[in-house]
């Protein structure tokens, strides 16, 4: 990550975003936070579970319940 912010912040920008959702992992949060980033917003948004697409194996973010 230090290395990625580096390079980033090597370049003219002002601001540099990072999103995360559920399907990150339960640490991811708290790593970017560490990282210098600070939360900004928290949304609610509604999509079909890609786990029940089949986009994503039935396994992948066991931590978030599947609502069949």
């Amino acid at each position: 990550m230090n290395h990625a912010l580096s390079i980033a912040w090597a370049h003219p920008i002002e601001r540099l975003w990072v999103h995360t959702c559920h399907f990150d992992h339960p640490n991811a949060l708290p790593f970017y936070q560490r990282s210098g980033f600070r939360p900004y917003a928290f949304m609610v948004e509604v999509t079909d579970d890609p786990r029940l697409t089949g986009v994503l194996p039935r396994s992948a973010a066991p931590h978030v319940p599947i609502l069949e």
